[in-house]
């Protein structure tokens, strides 16, 4: 008989019963059964038919069942592989799943473009922090590390909006006191901010012990002149939004999700945002915003920063009898009377008996800039209307 015609056999030639693919069946699914007691009998001889399996199909069939358990140990393998691959490729690919893809990416991308390709895993990012829109994590870009904002689209997409609004500002501002960003990203259902990371926290009291208090607030102000020189506010100073770097002497303003132009449409910035402890009686949702909003918040920061002063054991005097009257002129109710960003940092030169050389005439036109936008685009008619601040109404000073 030739192996070619084995394709071609009949059950009849090789003497199989007709029920072999039955018996298989039953032979497969057996389970062993304990064996009798015999009770002395002798065993009856088997009457059923010997059953003759054709040679191929015996090594076949033993081949599948010594094959079957490393090919499940493989199968079980490949499947953690191609798990821990695909999200490989998910984290550093963004989702793309060819480069086709990718190139779409690229292409797509817009303002604030990031080379993303030596961003670390997501797996291996560290959290160190938590808001209401999102989550920071601790990262490596290219041996770098940086710090990454995420904002979850949530129901509202406030998250998302506030990191859009935060991308536009810090694309635009580049200053030394100020948190510097290199770019964003998006990937399915989330926004990502990268900018450099700052380790500690001016709202930590180790930090608030080790820094050199004076300097860091006179640093804080020149971030506040140099947003406000640019048309800026904030709306959201406090210890938190205040981090130092790794050796304490430089302070960094971050969080500008609340920030807003004073050339922004009036119901944006008549919202009341900002941190209720730090918030200007201003901030009601009835009165236009300026720069005075960021003037109360930083006295009350200062307030803060001199209460916890006075409970620690070390003598800080020294610090608390600078900043204490500092912070009861910028917690004036009228925020027409409280000093502006570039006389706070004057003040703080001062005090600190350094030379703040600046032109003259260059002066004169800034203050009286930063005075007529203290509260709502300098418009004198708001001001002398509004109930809440009746000093106004007696002020000879025209806006």
């Amino acid at each position: 008989m030739e192996l070619g015609g084995v394709r071609d056999m009949r059950i009849e030639d090789v003497d199989v019963d007709v029920e072999l693919e039955d018996a298989e069946l039953v032979e497969d699914n057996e389970v062993e059964q304990p064996p009798k007691k015999n009770d002395g009998a002798e065993p009856k001889p088997s009457t059923s038919r010997h059953r003759h399996h054709h040679p191929r199909q015996v090594v076949e069939r033993e081949g599948r069942e010594r094959a079957a358990p490393s090919e499940k140990r493989v199968s079980s393998k490949e499947r953690r592989e191609r798990k821990e691959s695909s999200s490989d490729s998910s984290n550093d690919t963004l989702g793309a799943s060819n480069f086709e893809e990718l190139r779409v990416l690229e292409h797509n991308r817009t303002i604030g473009e990031f080379d993303w390709w030596g961003l670390s895993s997501k797996r291996d990012w560290v959290r160190i922090g938590k808001g209401g829109y999102g989550c920071v994590y601790k990262a490596k870009w290219y041996g770098k590390t940086v710090a990454i904002k995420e904002a979850r689209v949530n129901s509202k997409g406030s998250a998302k909006r506030a990191l859009e609004r935060e991308v536009e500002h810090l694309s635009k501002i580049h200053h030394p006191n100020v948190i510097h960003i290199f770019g964003w990203f998006s990937r399915k259902n989330a926004m990502y901010l990268v900018m450099e990371y700052v380790p500690h926290c001016l709202r930590d009291d180790w930090t608030a012990s080790r820094v050199d208090m004076l300097r860091i607030m006179l640093q804080v102000a020149r971030s506040l002149f140099f947003l406000h020189r640019k048309g800026i506010v904030h709306r959201d100073i406090k210890t938190r939004n205040i981090c130092v770097t790794a050796d304490y002497k430089v302070a960094k303003l971050i969080d500008f999700g609340l920030a807003a132009s004073i050339h922004s449409p009036t119901k944006e910035l008549m919202r009341k945002v900002g941190t209720k402890k730090y918030r200007a009686p201003e901030v009601n949702g009835t009165t236009i915003q300026g720069f005075g909003v960021d003037i109360y918040s930083y006295g009350a920061m200062l307030l803060r920063i001199c209460n916890d002063f006075s409970d620690m054991s070390t003598d800080y005097s020294h610090v608390t009898k600078i900043l204490q009257p500092l912070a009861t002129s910028c917690l004036d109710p009228n925020p027409r009377n409280r000093p502006t960003s570039y006389e706070i940092l004057k003040y703080l030169h001062d005090c600190l008996h350094r030379n703040m050389s600046m032109k003259e005439p260059f002066i004169n036109s800034m203050v009286q800039e930063l005075k007529e936008n203290c509260l709502g685009l300098g418009r004198a008619v708001a001001l002398r209307e509004d109930p809440d601040f009746p000093q106004l109404k007696k002020s000879k000073t025209v806006l």
